[in-house]
């Protein structure tokens, strides 16, 4: 019923501080759970998103989400991780007294699959993934 009151900008600033900080709550911690669960929490960004936009229920999401700039509930789990993850200092380089070409880190020993799967080894692959040249702008 807001949609036809309330222009896109007040519509997205209400997503920003209903949805989004809902989402992104504790995201760190249960944003690696089962994809049922995630895929609930994405179901509810989808309709949000589509309200938003004046988009029929059946309308596709994907150019919506690039067209509102916003990321996707996965895509905030891996950002939310990596910030978390630079900001407490957890990604350690492998120290080398002898120039190499990648950047190994110190991977905590894993017991189990849980741990495996944990926010701080999704953190670290995640921080392998991202190019040198980026890396060393962080580091300015």
């Amino acid at each position: 019923m807001s949609k036809h009151f309330l222009n896109i900008h007040w519509l997205k600033n209400t997503y920003y501080n209903l949805t989004q900080s809902l989402i992104e709550y504790g995201i760190v911690v249960w944003g690696n759970a089962a994809q049922t669960h995630i895929n609930c929490l994405q179901i509810a960004q989808n309709t949000s998103l589509k309200i938003i936009y004046h988009k029929p229920r059946l309308h596709s999401s994907k150019n919506l989400y690039s067209e509102a700039k916003l990321l996707t509930v996965k895509q905030l789990y891996y950002k939310k991780t990596l910030y978390y993850m630079s900001k407490k200092n957890l990604i350690q380089p492998v120290v080398h007294t002898y120039n190499t070409r990648t950047e190994k880190l110190i991977y905590p020993k894993m017991n189990t699959t849980k741990y495996y799967n944990s926010y701080m080894i999704t953190g670290l692959k995640l921080y392998e993934k991202i190019p040198i040249s980026i890396k060393k702008l962080s580091k300015l």
